[in-house]
């Protein structure tokens, strides 16, 4: 009787671990695709926000010329000696901000994708956590039950990796939809 039970135990607990790590496989391949879809919206958050960072540059640029045409319409009999380059001057000065400004998003965004990717990719510990004590016999089934309970771990590992990442990823897409 007892020999009985404990084999319909094993074979219970052989039949959920299997369907836990088919159930795992398929939200570790949702996580990966959101994940994914995650990174491609960042991507395109950042082409958006550096297109209005463009026109914002361009704006300022259209202003100082808009100011130094109002001044020269203003005095248009008085001499205007300096006012072309003092124009030009703040031209560069804003086209030079607005590079900077390119260069360090670049900067950061290179620098979150490659935290975004360390996240991800840290591997689990490589334990094994389940054994059976000593002076006890083990079966195959028990050992796929270990296998399976081994690869639920390591697939949790996975999502919390996917998780931390999703987290990461939504954090540095806040800027981006701030300045949109």
């Amino acid at each position: 009787w007892l020999a009985r039970k404990t084999r319909a135990t094993q074979m219970d607990s052989l039949a959920t671990t299997n369907e836990a790590l088919s159930k795992l496989q398929q939200s570790e391949e949702l996580g990966a695709a959101g994940l994914n879809k995650l990174h491609q919206q960042g991507e395109q958050l950042h082409r958006i926000s550096e297109k209005v960072s463009e026109a914002e540059g361009h704006a300022k640029i259209a202003d100082a010329k808009a100011s130094q045409l109002r001044t020269t319409n203003q005095f248009f009999m008085l001499p205007t000696w300096g006012a072309d380059k003092k124009a030009q001057a703040l031209e560069q000065q804003y086209k030079s901000e607005m590079e900077a400004s390119k260069d360090q998003e670049e900067e950061r965004r290179r620098a979150a994708n490659a935290n975004t990717t360390r996240v991800y990719n840290s591997s689990a510990t490589g334990k094994k956590a389940y054994t059976t004590p000593d002076g006890l016999e083990r079966d195959d089934v028990e050992e796929q039950i270990d296998g399976n309970l081994d690869a639920i771990s390591a697939g949790l590992e996975n999502m919390k990796a996917m998780g931390l990442a999703m987290g990461e990823e939504l954090e540095n897409q806040k800027p981006h939809i701030q300045k949109i």
